[in-house]
């Protein structure tokens, strides 16, 4: 009998891991405590829209190393419910040119999420994108369609609006 109830009080701890088809693309990931976290997807290149939901389940995370290596990757959508890109996640990359994030709150970016990507990665976020994030030197930020460089590691957004384009 306490094995029993040992193994329900643990059951909710588990990740259960999965995968959901929508269109051509064949997603997997894992769902703890009602929240999905992708783990890789497949084929991946060209644009990939990261799905808001899967199995049922919000999507708050990038796993790690979800999308490393994935060099026919040109363009990603980063859903608003996503608040954790975890390391490497797009680690080498090497086509990856365009990150567009759709929330106004910037997710936890691992320092090294977008290692070895192309050289002229550029962030897209929407007006109003505020908080504190780490983006590694030498990307772009693109806040309202308008392009600033990124220097430091850690920086601060807070309603930039950005009218000229700073050269690296």
């Amino acid at each position: 009998m306490k094995k029993i109830i040992m193994a329900l009080v643990l059951m909710p701890l588990m990740a259960l891991a999965g995968t959901e088809k929508i269109g051509d693309v064949t997603w997997s990931f894992t769902v703890a405590n009602g929240e999905a976290t992708v783990t890789g997807a497949s084929p991946v290149s060209g644009v990939l829209e990261i799905p808001s939901t899967l199995g049922g389940c919000p999507v708050t995370s990038i796993g790690e190393f979800s999308f490393s290596g994935c060099t026919g990757l040109t363009s990603v959508a980063i859903p608003k419910g996503v608040t954790n890109i975890g390391s490497g996640a797009f680690a080498g990359c090497g086509e990856l040119k365009d990150v567009y994030f759709c929330g106004v709150v910037p997710p936890l970016v691992a320092s090294d999420a977008f290692s070895s990507c192309n050289a002229d990665l550029i962030l897209h976020a929407p007006r109003g994108w505020t908080g504190r994030t780490r983006i590694l030197g030498g990307v772009y930020l693109v806040v309202d369609g308008e392009i600033m460089s990124v220097q430091q590691v850690n920086m601060t957004v807070t309603n930039v609006v950005v009218n000229y384009v700073l050269n690296s």
